[in-house]
């Protein structure tokens, strides 16, 4: 099957955009106000890592490849992460926290690749 680069390209986008939103509002939301109450390491551990996914994502949009890369890399550190943390128990949780970024960092390297040829 073959797929239009543009749409590639922009159900990257959008699938990234609404990741790092959707995220990103639970962690200002709820991090913020944890982290100046008392020192969770595991919080922020979680609030840098979800930081460089968001620059990752705003680097992909300038250059998709490299950041492509760096999305789908701080998607899987997201995971491993959240795997290491909570063990089998919430391996659903550390999934639904890094496959969006993944995807969105393939097909961004996916859309790249394309474009190149």
């Amino acid at each position: 099957m073959i797929f239009n680069n543009n749409v590639v390209k922009w159900f990257a986008r959008i699938l990234g955009g609404v990741a790092v939103v959707f995220f990103g509002v639970f962690y200002i939301g709820g991090g913020i106000p944890d982290l100046v109450k008392e020192a969770d390491s595991h919080l922020r551990s979680m609030m840098i890592l979800m930081s460089f996914a968001v620059l990752g994502y705003i680097f992909s949009l300038f250059r998709e490849k490299e950041g492509g890369w760096i999305l789908a890399f701080s998607g899987f550190v997201i995971g491993l992460t959240m795997f290491y943390n909570s063990g089998m128990k919430d391996i659903l949780f550390a999934l639904v926290f890094s496959v969006p970024f993944l995807i969105s960092g393939l097909l961004f390297v996916y859309a790249a690749g394309k474009g190149d040829k």
